[in-house]
């Protein structure tokens, strides 16, 4: 009898503790297909033709007037590569004067640096959320080992106390029967 008592306090432990919530594992896998490209927004002061290769007989894929904004992503002495569409194009060098650029890049640094500022100020703050969530998700976790126990605990001195109202109910019975009996 108690051999089996055992058991069943076993076998229910064992379910609580296979359906609790700190039982079951999450996945957080991402799939990230992206790509990066770096460079810098530059003001065409020419008109231009944006082609496939670095050849002026080459597919023409896209025209710009004088003013737009086009991402640049590389150059050499003839051409500037750009990033539009999805595409990597070409445009001549013309399209972009040197005093334009100048001004660019002087522009390109300013902002970078007060980007950098932003960021470390920014990474303060994360690191602060960052630690509190840390925290807040110990506490959560140890909150429901400790509810899981807890009600591991609740449903065994059930079990156990109808187990023993059970055997008294039996000890009882024995004790009237050799009463009666005598």
């Amino acid at each position: 009898m108690r051999k089996r008592v055992l058991f069943l306090c076993a076998l229910m432990a064992l379910i609580v503790l296979l359906t609790s919530p700190f039982a079951c594992a999450r996945s957080n896998a991402q799939d990230s297909n992206a790509v990066s490209y770096k460079g810098q927004v530059m003001v065409l002061d020419n008109d231009a033709v944006a082609f496939l290769q670095k050849d002026e007989s080459s597919e023409q894929k896209a025209s710009f007037k004088a003013g737009e904004s086009v991402f640049v992503t590389n150059q050499d002495d003839q051409w500037f590569e750009i990033f539009y569409k999805g595409d990597v194009l070409y445009i001549k060098r013309e399209a972009i004067s040197a005093e334009t650029y100048a001004s660019n890049e002087a522009s390109n640094i300013r902002m970078a640096q007060a980007a950098e500022e932003e960021l470390k100020s920014k990474e303060k703050t994360d690191t602060v959320v960052i630690e509190s969530y840390g925290v807040e998700e110990e506490r959560n976790v140890s909150s429901v080992v400790w509810k899981g126990a807890i009600i591991v605990l609740v449903v065994l001195i059930i079990i156990l106390s109808v187990v023993i109202g059970i055997s008294n109910s039996k000890k009882d019975k024995d004790i009237e029967e050799a009463q009666e009996e005598k």
